[in-house]
């Protein structure tokens, strides 16, 4: 096993990229049926606009810094970031959901990462699902391209997170690994949270489209590279 080796059963590697692109082009068929749709969207999701009018009544600044104090505690405990940052877009538009949701999933990781420091690997990894271990193999402190591809991978983010603690990696590779391997994602869930709920000029739908289509491939590439890396 080499000190490139991220995924721990290369056997699974073509059934993984097979998975990747199936995925990639569900959600490009999900996003042109989301903007081809806006108005049965719009109409459908009608409780959403009055739940966002209720929170921002109260003023975007102390709504935010609620939003950001929650997904922090969320993400810490191993809530799917995705899915805050989804209700991040819906409520405060894709960029200042964005600048609210990734920032936030980011403190909560690395509460999550401070404390599987503190507690060690010998006491973390004897906790961790078979499935999860084997299918990663840390045996050496990852870097800073690996540990974004790492993050890549069809595994719950608080499973990478601990692994990522016991491998020895430095807090400064885990954090900027950790940021720039969210970015994509993050991005994608926000705009597309954003699009689905509220009603967009033909100029914002095309930003938003492009947005989203780019956040998809840089998903699909760098999930694509993270497989790669099992060889």
């Amino acid at each position: 096993m080499t000190d490139s080796t991220l995924l721990g059963r290369p056997c699974c590697a073509g059934t993984g990229k097979f998975l990747t692109r199936l995925a990639s082009l569900l959600c490009l068929a999900a996003t042109f049926a989301v903007l081809s749709n806006m108005g049965h969207i719009h109409t459908a999701l009608h409780n959403i606009e009055i739940a966002r009018s209720w929170i921002l009544k109260h003023g975007l600044l102390e709504t935010s810094l609620v939003f950001f104090t929650i997904n922090t505690l969320l993400c810490a405990f191993g809530y799917p970031r995705l899915w805050t940052s989804v209700f991040a877009g819906a409520v405060f538009g894709g960029a200042v959901g964005l600048l609210v949701s990734l920032p936030s999933s980011i403190l909560g990781t690395c509460l999550t990462f401070a404390v599987g420091r503190l507690l060690g690997a010998g006491r973390i990894l004897p906790h961790i699902n078979a499935k999860w271990k084997g299918s990663v193999s840390l045996p050496t402190p990852p870097d800073f391209l690996k540990t974004v591809l790492i993050r890549q991978l069809p595994i719950p983010g608080i499973i990478l997170t601990l692994l990522l603690s016991a491998s020895g990696i430095s807090s400064g590779v885990f954090v900027a690994g950790s940021t720039l391997g969210f970015i994509p994602g993050a991005a994608l869930a926000c705009f597309l949270g954003d699009t689905a709920t509220t009603q967009k000029t033909q100029s914002e739908l095309a930003l938003a489209a492009v947005i989203i289509l780019i956040g998809v491939g840089i998903i699909a590439l760098l999930r694509r590279n993270s497989r790669m890396k099992a060889h």
